[in-house]
């Protein structure tokens, strides 16, 4: 999985548990979520994501700070929880990620809003946060 945001850079190059110093990527939406109290604390989650990934690939996340603050989370068949689940087949419409791979999903845990952008997506390709909010 491979993540861009744009950000702040505090720094360049790549961040490990050992060089981490937490700064808000994002600060105004960063401050916004704290105030809703859905953030945890600044580098939980770079911390967290270098200890549970491995559990689920094998392998170590990569994380890049520059003017784009850049994420990859190595995934692996082998490792993952839902290897072998649906995996669209038609060649022209396979949902896919940022590497040009499949997308593989759960049907049964996806809600009805999610089967129904899902469905969108599969028809039009592409789909504006408006459109995915408003579809019914």
């Amino acid at each position: 999985m491979y993540v861009e945001n744009a950000n702040r850079a505090m720094g360049e190059g790549m961040i490990t548990p050992e060089n981490l110093e937490p700064n808000p990527k994002n600060p105004i939406i960063a401050s916004f979520f704290r105030n809703i109290g859905y953030s945890d604390q600044l580098g939980s989650g770079v911390r967290n994501l270098f200890k549970y990934v491995k559990l689920y690939s094998g392998k170590e996340p990569e994380f890049k700070e520059g003017d784009v603050f850049r994420i990859m989370v190595p995934l692996d068949e082998a490792y993952s929880y839902d290897a072998g689940n649906i995996v669209q087949k038609n060649a022209d419409k396979v949902p896919i990620n940022s590497d040009g791979l499949p997308i593989v999903y759960k049907e049964e845990e996806l809600t009805k809003q999610q089967l129904l952008i899902v469905k969108y997506l599969q028809k039009y390709e592409n789909i504006t946060s408006g459109k995915a909010q408003s579809i019914r």
